[in-house]
């Protein structure tokens, strides 16, 4: 803890000294500049209200906007259905790797409800486990992705990974991700990347929309969202429900069998002005879920079981304008998240249910601050955050620990357009001791050709569950956690270059590798009876490119190709590690005949993939087909979608649960 304090002093003093210095030699602040601060990024649990306190910073430097408009202003180009944000990082900036941004229009065209949807693009690769689906980037095993809503953590990792089909996408603005080694600053359980899910802010005064969809084996969702502002206050208010049948679409392969459900999501925010200088933001949601009829096999033997899913999200942030370059921020989220599941199998004598209730909870608290002035921008923050999990699998019935963090970031704006990038992230850790996470980056943006190399180190604390678990499955093997398992450290390169021939055409091509050592692993120790134990025993890496292209073949039509190859590898025994395709690509054409209707095919193809860690049991590669379309009325937006058009039971190795209709209705009231 000594420690600790002593470095928060020290970059502390740092901290606000540089920025003093450095506003002393200015005269006034540019608007270019507080453009590049306008966006908080995921580590900041207040992604928007810098967007809404723009234009105090504009009035201030209005005079000065067109001399400095091309010094570290955000400059955005379409790739396909990837803007890629070149200027603007939000919380770190610039970036060393371009941020993927998913806006709303797309996520409506595809009807992507959830998370999961983001398997349309390459570099995100959906990884099927017993918990749901995970969502796995650069490779890397899904456990080191860290998914925020509103820049705020959220709890419930099952086998240690978050199920992105239980993250609806509501009233969602946008979807930002950050790949590698800008990622990595933001500590433990983000050394492939941040995925980010970002909530619209109300800008009119009242606004309510209705959408409801029904699609193929009996799903059917409605969903209601009402927002607005009066004065200084702004609401939102939104709900879904979604439901749908169980199904088996092919006898022999378990992978075609799907639950029933039946789901609800509500979620409130609301923010409001006090006086002219602090403002005040409140956001809760709250998820429940029913999925039964669950139908699995392993060793051969079949099993039904209940899955009852219950979350809830809440958060407080309060934002101090010091003046019209700086600000303070200090914010505190509460993530809770519980299940409880009833197994029985259903294939062998008389056995009676197996009952599993698990609940985890998530606290966070952070003080920061951000100053820039015309060729600078620091930020940094300092924060406590906290983990407990109680259930009956737990050796000491309830695990908790805490962690202690600090970050700083400083960005320069030099000469040319150029721009360099210095991080450092320290945590101290209950359990581990205390670990620092550099990162540094450098971008050249030159007209038509930008280049950009970025380095950054993170590591990942075992989890509670990995320490303490044990669990007896009801299939005759156990799992046991480690107490004396030691954190997972990452390195990861990146380096890219993007090329912008005219304005219609766009190209970025992006080489990461990323090595892991001590990775995490469950390993048998013991063959009668069967025992697994977490254990550090490999050593991984993940190396490849993605390739993006993007064309406007004409006045209606544009083709976009989003492309990955990846090899990732257990660098001890050499075998591949499991759910990770060579190759994936996306082939999209969209089609805009005018502002009444436009239609949209999206062609995906993955390479073979082993699902084993021995790699004995290989998965056929696989192609799918979905058509969109979209069409204004005068009773609102009506979508078609058609997903996995030429594959009707999934009898190979496809997203599930093969071909799938859906058509909804979206109206403003």
């Amino acid at each position: 803890m000594r420690s600790f304090l002593l470095v928060i002093l020290f970059l502390g003093t740092l901290l606000f000294f540089v920025p003093i210095t450095l506003m002393a030699q200015e005269t006034e602040p540019t608007s270019s500049q507080g453009e590049v601060s306008s966006t908080e990024e995921a580590g900041d649990a207040s992604s928007e209200v810098d967007n809404e306190g723009e234009g105090v910073e504009e009035a201030n430097a209005s005079e000065e906007e067109s001399e400095d408009s091309e010094r570290g202003k955000e400059e955005a180009e379409e790739v396909g259905e990837i803007k890629v944000e070149e200027k603007v990082s939000g919380t770190y900036a610039p970036e060393p790797t371009p941020k993927i941004v998913i806006n709303a229009e797309e996520l409506k065209r595809s009807a992507l409800e959830e998370l999961t949807g983001l398997s349309r693009f390459s570099s995100f690769n959906i990884q099927e486990f017993f918990g749901g689906n995970a969502l796995s980037i650069l490779g890397l095993n899904p456990k080191f992705t860290l998914i925020l809503v509103d820049g705020q953590r959220v709890a419930g990792r099952i086998d240690e990974k978050i199920d992105a089909s239980q993250l609806p996408l509501l009233s969602v603005d946008r979807i930002e991700v950050i790949r590698g080694p800008l990622a990595t600053i933001y500590g433990s359980g983000a050394v492939a990347g941040v995925v980010n899910i970002i909530t619209k802010v109300p800008q009119d005064k009242l606004t309510a929309n209705y959408l409801t969809r029904g699609g193929s084996h009996s799903f059917n969702s409605q969903f209601f969202e009402l927002a607005g502002t009066e004065g200084t206050k702004k609401y939102l208010l939104a709900y879904r429900r979604a439901q749908r049948s169980s199904f088996d679409l092919y006898k022999r392969n378990p992978a075609t069998d799907g639950d029933a459900f039946l789901n609800q999501f509500l979620k409130l925010r609301y923010s409001t002005q006090l006086g002219n200088k602090t403002e005040v933001n409140l956001s809760g949601s709250l998820f429940e879920e029913n999925n039964n009829n669950i139908q699995t096999t392993f060793g051969g033997l079949a099993r039904r079981g209940d899955f009852d899913t219950t979350r809830t999200d809440y958060s407080l942030s309060l934002i101090r304008k010091l003046n019209a370059t700086s600000e303070l921020s200090l914010s505190h989220n509460l993530s809770e998240y519980g299940h409880n599941v009833r197994t029985t199998l259903v294939n062998i004598e008389a056995v009676s249910p197996t009952e599993d209730r698990f609940r985890d909870e998530v606290r966070d608290t952070e003080l920061s601050y951000k100053g820039y002035g015309e060729r600078y921008l620091i930020q940094a923050g300092v924060g406590r955050s906290r983990e407990h999990i109680n259930s009956p699998r737990i050796l000491i019935e309830r695990a908790s620990f805490w962690l202690n963090s600090f970050f700083v970031n400083y960005e320069a704006y030099l000469s040319g357009g150029n721009s360099l990038s210095l991080g450092l992230r320290y945590d101290e850790h209950k359990s581990f001791g205390s670990e620092f996470s550099p990162k540094v980056s450098f971008w050249k943006d030159g007209k038509k050709v930008d280049f950009r190399i970025g380095y950054g180190k993170g590591f990942r604390a075992p989890s509670l569950k990995e320490r303490y678990f044990e669990f007896n499955s009801p299939f005759g093997y156990t799992v046991r956690g480690n107490p004396n398992l030691t954190p997972e450290i990452a390195n990861t390169f990146l380096v890219g270059i993007s090329f912008t021939p005219n304005d219609k055409s766009a190209f970025d091509i992006t080489a990461f590798e990323s090595k892991v050592s001590g990775m995490i692993l469950p390993t048998e120790v013991r063959s009668n009876p069967l025992i697994f134990r977490e254990i550090n025993v490999a050593r991984a890496r993940s190396s490849g490119v993605t390739i993006t292209a993007s064309s406007l073949l004409s006045r209606r039509f544009r083709l976009s190709l989003d492309q990955t190859y990846t090899i990732a590898k257990d660098e001890d025994t050499g075998n591949f590690l499991p759910q990770n395709p060579k190759y994936r690509g996306v082939l999209s054409l969209l089609y805009q005949s005018s502002d009444k209707w436009e239609a949209e095919l999206v062609g995906t193809l993955a390479s073979s993939q082993y699902t084993s860690l021995e790699n004995t049991r290989i998965a056929p590669g696989h192609g799918t087909l979905d058509a969109n379309i979209s069409v204004k009325s005068r009773y609102g937006k009506i979508i078609l979608n058609v997903r996995n058009v030429f594959d009707r039971v999934n009898g190979t190795y496809g997203p599930k649960p093969g071909r799938e209709f859906f058509l909804s209705l979206e109206r403003s009231l």
